[in-house]
C-alpha cells in the first residue's frame, strides 16, 4: 500500500490512455499496460532484493521512472541489475507468452518496449546501463560528461529521424529531450553528492589508486584514491578541505 501511494501518473500519460481508448485500441492498451507492469516489476524486484527503498514512481507514456533511496557509490553490479531488471522480466514474459498466451500483438509490444528502452537516452534504461558500464572503467565525473555528450548527439539524430519519418517519434523525442534537459541541470549537484558520499560514507572499495596530482575528477566508483600533495593524502582529506573551504565562503 505504501508503494501505491508513492506512484504519480504524469498528465501526458492520461492523455495517451484516453487517446488509445477513444481510438478503439483498448485491447492494445491493455496488453501494453500488462507489458509495462511486468517491466516495472523487474526493476522493483531487484530494488527490493538489494534492500533499497522506493521513494517515488513516476508513470510516463514511455514507461516509469523509479526514484530510489540509494547511494551513487553503491556497487556497480547492483545498479546494472536494477537497470536491467525490466528487460530480464520482459524476456521471461516473452517466453511465457509464446507458449501460453500466443499473441503476436503482445509479442510486438514487448519487443518494441525492449528496443525503446535499450536506446541509451536519458532517462531510458539504456542510458543507466551505459553509464554504469562507463563507471566501471572511467572516473565518475568523465562518465557523466561522456553520457551527456553522447545523449546530445543521439537526441539530434532522434529528432531529425522523427521529423522525417513519424510525428509520433518526433513527439516522443521532444518529450524525452525535455527530461534530459532537466537531468542536465542536476549535473553539478550529482557530482557534489558523489564527492560528499565519498567523504561521509563507508564504502567497500575493490581497488586502490595513487595519483601524482590532486584531481578529484579522477575519483572512480569502487576505487579508493590517494594523492601526492607534498605528502601522501587519501581522498577523504582532500574532500574534507574542499567542503570546509566551501562552507567558509
Amino acid at each position: 500500500m505504501k508503494t501505491i501511494k508513492r506512484i504519480k501518473i504524469n498528465l501526458s500519460t492520461y492523455f495517451v490512455i484516453a487517446l488509445y481508448i477513444y481510438s478503439g485500441y483498448f485491447y492494445v492498451f491493455t496488453l501494453f499496460f500488462l507489458t509495462f507492469l511486468i517491466h516495472e516489476l523487474g526493476h522493483i524486484y531487484f530494488i527490493k532484493l538489494f534492500h533499497f527503498k522506493i521513494e517515488k514512481i513516476d508513470v510516463y507514456p514511455f514507461g516509469g521512472i523509479i526514484k530510489i533511496d540509494k547511494k551513487i557509490n553503491c556497487e556497480i553490479y547492483k545498479d546494472l541489475l536494477i537497470s536491467s531488471g525490466g528487460f530480464i522480466f520482459q524476456v521471461i514474459f516473452i517466453f511465457i507468452s509464446i507458449f501460453f498466451i500466443r499473441s503476436k500483438v503482445l509479442l510486438d509490444i514487448n519487443v518494441s518496449l525492449i528496443l525503446l528502452n535499450l536506446i541509451p537516452l536519458i532517462p531510458l534504461d539504456g542510458s543507466k546501463i551505459m553509464f554504469n558500464l562507463f563507471s566501471r572503467y572511467i572516473p565518475y565525473y568523465y562518465s557523466l560528461k561522456l553520457l551527456y555528450f553522447l545523449n546530445i548527439i543521439l537526441y539530434i539524430v532522434f529528432l531529425i529521424y522523427g521529423i522525417k519519418n513519424s510525428s509520433l517519434n518526433f513527439i516522443l523525442a521532444t518529450f524525452l529531450l525535455i527530461m534530459f534537459i532537466k537531468e542536465l541541470k542536476n549535473k553539478k549537484m550529482l557530482i557534489n553528492m558523489f564527492y560528499l558520499e565519498r567523504l561521509l560514507g563507508d564504502f567497500h572499495y575493490k581497488k586502490v589508486k595513487y595519483h601524482q596530482k590532486v584531481n578529484l575528477k579522477k575519483l572512480k566508483r569502487e576505487e579508493l584514491s590517494f594523492f601526492f600533495d607534498k605528502k601522501l593524502k587519501n581522498e577523504q582529506e582532500i574532500l574534507r578541505n574542499k567542503f570546509d573551504n566551501c562552507s567558509n565562503i
